[in-house]
């Protein structure tokens, strides 16, 4: 029973690059929304005042951890996929497109994982006193840590870098089933 339960969890391959095209898509948006309200972040180092309301950059952050969580959430049947490909890539001898998805597979835990940590981050910064005031950024009382504006666009480049990983790691396993 539980095998079966194992099988019917499984999804097929087309839906799974449909699902991770659509995840790729999402988390450009998001990365583009990201590197939007990254420009209209204001800070001002000598007094340590920001301008703005970041209340709409928590509602994006909150999206960005969605996303990322779906995509860490397909690591099982990333393995899976890997297994698969590897009996059938076995069979022929050859190793290249088996090497080809782990290496794409490496790629998208390694870039969801950096997004994540930079989203905690970037939370915490927000959470922290004083909200985004930060030191000034020359002397002695140089900032200690980076711009929130400096953050998203972090965010958002390896949102860009994981949603590159996912659509090349689509297309190797849609042209490996044909």
């Amino acid at each position: 029973m539980a095998t079966d339960q194992h099988i019917a969890d499984y999804t097929p391959t087309g839906a799974r690059a449909a699902t991770s095209v659509e995840h790729a898509r999402r988390l450009r948006h998001t990365a583009a929304s990201l590197r939007e309200r990254a420009a209209r972040i204001k800070h001002n180092p000598a007094t340590g005042l920001a301008t703005g309301d970041v209340s709409d950059l928590q509602a994006l952050l909150e999206s960005a951890d969605q996303l990322l969580r779906a995509v860490q959430k397909g690591a099982d049947e990333r393995s899976r996929d890997e297994a698969a490909m590897g009996d059938v890539v076995g069979d022929t001898g050859g190793d290249t497109g088996a090497e080809t998805i782990r290496a794409r597979h490496a790629a998208i835990e390694q870039n969801a994982q950096a997004a994540s940590v930079a989203v905690a981050v970037l939370r915490e910064l927000l959470r922290s006193p004083g909200g985004v005031t930060l030191d000034a950024p020359y002397g002695h009382g140089a900032p200690l840590r980076h711009h929130p504006g400096a953050l998203c666009a972090i965010i958002a480049e390896r949102a860009e870098s994981l949603a590159g990983a996912l659509e090349a790691a689509a297309i190797i396993k849609a042209n490996a089933a044909l």
